[in-house]
């Protein structure tokens, strides 16, 4: 079970897959006697008997707007370009990986997209996501991925995001950005992991 949290900007602990991650601040520098809000991350799961505790905390709206707009600006091209360099990292820094994916990585590249895109769309409804992702979790087992695997793939999509994000104005792309796209590729790599996410636990 996890609990991730988000505050309008990034201050707090960090920590990879398997670990906790909080993102908070207890006080406004304008107002230091004043606590702000707490805030739910998207891509959020629980367990009973939590999981209403958790739903009870607003979801982080500003952050879903963040998510969305570099996204978007990632799949200019209906994401050919984001998965082409994806897969090329991939391979080439682990070639042994190459096996487990069709020679034609083609339709391949359009799954990838497409699932990036409908955990996109669901951010409003962390709920669907989890049951969703862990599914999909499920189908990468019987495909022999295994937990060591996820790490190696949320460096490499995010190490091609920031690459098809960088302009010649800002080759660096915009780094707090690319963090928040890391974190919730972590985060989707969590879930996916941690198995079978009953009705009950998230109704």
């Amino acid at each position: 079970m996890f609990f991730v949290f988000s505050r309008p900007c990034l201050q707090g602990s960090f920590s990879r897959p398997g670990q906790v991650a909080h993102f908070f601040r207890t006080t406004s520098p304008q107002h230091p006697d004043s606590p702000m809000p707490i805030y739910r991350h998207p891509i959020t799961s629980s367990q009973q008997p939590d999981a209403r505790k958790l739903r009870a905390i607003p979801l982080d709206r500003n952050l879903i707007s963040r998510l969305r707009s570099v996204f978007g600006a990632a799949l200019k091209d209906d994401g050919r370009s984001l998965a082409g360099v994806f897969y090329g990292k991939l391979f080439a820094a682990h070639p042994g990986l190459r096996r487990m994916f069709p020679e034609d990585l083609n339709q391949q590249a359009s799954k990838l997209v497409a699932m990036l895109e409908l955990v996109v769309d669901n951010l409003e409804f962390p709920e669907q996501n989890a049951r969703l992702l862990a599914e999909l979790g499920r189908r990468h087992q019987g495909y022999g991925v295994q937990p060591e695997h996820y790490p190696v793939v949320v460096e490499m999509l995010t190490e091609s995001m920031s690459e098809i994000l960088a302009t010649p104005e800002n080759p660096g792309a915009n780094r707090e950005s690319i963090e928040e796209w890391r974190l919730m590729l972590e985060l989707i790599s969590q879930q996916m992991i941690g198995g079978p996410v009953s009705d009950s636990a998230v109704n």
